[in-house]
């Protein structure tokens, strides 16, 4: 029998399942690239895939669903050259560096990585306009920096400590811009006593937040230098930062274990 070049392999069953619903077609019927080129609109929350494989024909896809499933590889979305948003709550997945570059919004929060790419990838999303990526361990904000209509950031119980990428969005003025990044939590590496550990701690503006110490300590925020002066397990600071219009919003908390030398 000679095989249809045409057909597409949807290896996932859960997810050839739902594919072959949306297309009207009983589960037994091959699907054309030409057919799913034609869905715009896929939602597979909490079915249990695994596999996207077949999505790569996905070309006219504008949105993309997949919360709450544990995914091997994003990779088959980076030729869903039209998709604008994709919402991926409680996903768990090896890497998010095949996201498609051309995404809008995007909503991670609650992701588990099991690689250690991290979120690097989120460079290139360069047309990005809300980011929900609270609840993870995101640490750095560098992107954006590279982003061009990012009006909107959640990203509240990460580990984000340096708010100063954020400046160069702030400048552009975009409207009902809103940026939320509350309760931080980061643990660093133990420490020693009189030596400092280096921490960037700033708001958008490169100035410290209001810091709460809970023992004498201190922090140079021109050095980027976090100094403790006694020994122990209980050395921590909080801090917080609103701005006038509430665009802004920055709090968390700092520990670190310090044992004399």
């Amino acid at each position: 029998m000679e095989e249809d070049n045409n057909a597409v392999s949807i290896p996932d069953k859960k997810l050839s399942r739902i594919i072959h619903r949306i297309l009207k077609k009983n589960d037994a019927e091959s699907i054309t690239k030409e057919e799913i080129a034609s869905i715009t609109n896929i939602n597979v929350f909490d079915q249990g895939v695994k596999d996207l494989t077949g999505l790569e024909y996905a070309t006219n896809l504008e949105k993309l669903i997949i919360s709450y499933n544990a995914i091997d590889s994003l990779e088959p979305l980076k030729s869903c050259m039209k998709l604008k948003s994709l919402i991926a709550v409680c996903l768990t997945t090896a890497s998010i560096n095949n996201l498609p570059t051309n995404l809008e919004e995007l909503d991670i929060s609650n992701l588990s990585l099991t690689g250690t790419d991290g979120f690097t990838s989120l460079s290139s999303l360069t047309n990005i306009k809300t980011l929900q990526v609270s609840n993870t361990i995101l640490n750095d904000i560098d992107f954006v920096s590279l982003t061009v209509n990012l009006s909107k950031i959640e990203a509240n119980n990460c580990q984000v400590t340096n708010l100063k990428p954020l400046q160069a969005l702030l400048d552009k003025r975009l409207q009902d811009s809103s940026y939320s990044f509350e309760t931080q939590t980061v643990l660093l590496d133990k420490g020693t006593v009189g030596q400092t550990t280096a921490l960037a701690l700033h708001k958008p503006d490169g100035e410290s937040p209001n810091i709460t110490w809970n023992t004498a300590d201190s922090y140079d925020n021109e050095k980027e230098q976090l100094t403790w002066e006694n020994s122990g397990d209980n050395h921590s600071l909080s801090w917080s930062y609103s701005a006038e219009n509430n665009e802004v919003v920055f709090s968390g908390e700092i520990s670190q274990f310090a044992t004399e030398i």
